[in-house]
């Protein structure tokens, strides 16, 4: 599983530069940016210090959507509960929940947010997860650079299990699900506009491997069962 550390439009570039360091120091390498090129700033050369090479080959998206397109798991970070309804689990619970997904996710995200405001409420619908870092204060909230630390650190403590043996891995086999999902809620009344719809695309990004098959059966039966009618 490659994970990569995804920063929605940062402004400070010694944000970004601190957050390369906090990578490397801990084991990882992948950088995105959204909409910012801050990375290239003199003073976030300055903050990485002896992390440039993640600066020079952080890759840059246009839009959130481009990002999304490139991953199979997105995990949104948010200081704060927001009316979007979602679960919010701990970030110290992420490590085990991707262990659990490690052969049906080939890349996944961890997605922050705008140092003013964090990520928009529709940018946290479109992630599969929203995680939080429980804190004694709700303010000041953490510094950008900060908080990647923690999950750098929280991720490479507990270190990512590889495939479990004699578990196949299949590419994206949890994103293949959820876009037949996706397909199929339309079909039975459930459009994206409904809460509803939201919801079991949420939960369904917490099955564990055992249960990917049977749902991928019961879509298919579904599937072609709603073709026969309409060919009817």
């Amino acid at each position: 599983m490659n994970i990569h550390f995804v920063l929605v439009e940062p402004a400070v570039p010694e944000n970004v530069g601190a957050a390369a360091r906090a990578l490397k120091t801990m084991g990882f390498h992948s950088l995105w940016l959204v909409n910012s090129h801050v990375h290239q700033d003199q003073q976030a050369g300055y903050l990485a210090h002896a992390s440039g090479e993640i600066l020079q080959h952080a890759k840059v998206f246009e839009s959130f959507n481009q990002v999304l397109e490139l991953l199979d798991f997105t995990i949104a970070t948010s200081s704060k509960t927001r009316h979007v309804r979602h679960e919010y689990h701990q970030a110290e619970k992420l490590p085990e929940i991707l262990e659990a997904k490690s052969n049906m996710i080939e890349h996944a995200g961890i997605i922050f947010g705008r140092e003013e405001y964090g990520l928009k409420n529709e940018e946290l619908r479109k992630c599969d997860m929203i995680s939080w870092l429980p804190m004694h204060t709700t303010y000041p909230s953490l510094n950008l650079s900060q908080a990647v630390m923690v999950y750098a650190y929280l991720l490479s403590y507990r270190q990512v299990l590889p495939t479990p043996a004699g578990v196949p891995f299949k590419k994206a086999e949890l994103q293949v699900l959820k876009n037949k999902v996706k397909k199929l809620l339309p079909l039975i009344d459930l459009p994206k506009t409904t809460n509803i719809h939201h919801r079991i695309l949420e939960r369904l990004m917490h099955i564990t491997h055992d249960d990917v098959h049977l749902l991928h059966s019961i879509c298919n039966e579904v599937l072609k069962k709603l073709d026969t009618q309409n060919k009817g």
